[in-house]
């Protein structure tokens, strides 16, 4: 009779495979906040290319310095005043900015 040799049996083993899948799944478990990380560095980086490019493209807008920097200022003013925050219960507080 014609016997496989040990190499072939343990590779066919169905307890091989799942051992590799067991540390690919442990591998993966470990590196998920940095798959998130990366994810999140690589959509930011296409968002900021794509911000720029929409902006040097475009033709320029002209904009009301004196009312942008009024509403600056106001904003910042409400953020500091207790009285324009709005309190959500237990959940806490929301203000302005």
């Amino acid at each position: 009779m014609n016997q496989p040799d040990d190499e072939r049996v343990r590779a066919l083993a169905p307890g091989r495979q799942t051992n590799r899948l067991n540390r690919l799944r442990t591998f993966l478990h470990g590196q998920q906040a940095n798959i998130a990380t990366m994810f999140v560095v690589l959509a930011g980086l296409g968002l900021t290319w794509l911000l720029v490019l929409t902006e040097t493209t475009g033709d320029p807008v002209s904009v009301n310095r004196a009312a942008f920097a009024l509403i600056s200022v106001l904003l910042l003013a409400c953020e500091r005043t207790p009285a324009t925050w709005i309190r959500v219960g237990p959940a806490g507080v929301v203000t302005p900015l």
